[in-house]
């Protein structure tokens, strides 16, 4: 599974569960016409090296910041025993330090490479919204 189809299938669910959820335009696909200009300019318009795929914002201001891998592809060797034939996507060192930002302002970020992790780390997010104390009152 390509890393474009896990973040498609995360969005097709989130939209069904009726959540407020964006994409992060990151990509680097500064190669056409006059790179230095056009990464001039998005820097300029607040581009941020590292920012990961997804953010999920949800009630009493909890913001989940995903960010989606492709998971890793096994077979079956000549041994007959499973191998692995490409390893999951990693993060970039931009991206390990955007996660350590985030963090430390007390967001929540995950490195997920499937649906099912991207859905714990949801769960894990409204367990906190949830208990989280709302703005102008208490729990």
């Amino acid at each position: 599974m390509t890393e474009h189809a896990v973040q498609t299938q995360i969005c097709q669910t989130l939209r069904r569960l009726n959540m407020f959820f964006f994409k992060i335009p990151n990509e680097q696909k500064f190669k056409q016409y006059n790179p230095a200009a056009y990464a001039s300019k998005m820097k300029a318009e607040g581009f941020r090296a590292g920012a990961p795929d997804l953010a999920v914002l949800l009630p009493n201001g909890v913001t989940l910041w995903l960010e989606v891998k492709r998971p890793a592809a096994y077979g079956i060797g000549k041994s007959g025993k499973q191998i692995i034939i490409s390893p999951a996507g990693k993060q970039s060192a931009a991206q390990i330090e955007f996660e350590r930002e985030v963090k430390l302002l007390g967001h929540l970020y995950y490195v997920v490479h499937s649906p099912a992790e991207a859905f714990k780390a949801l769960e894990d997010a409204k367990n906190l919204s949830a208990g989280s104390v709302k703005i102008g009152g208490t729990n």
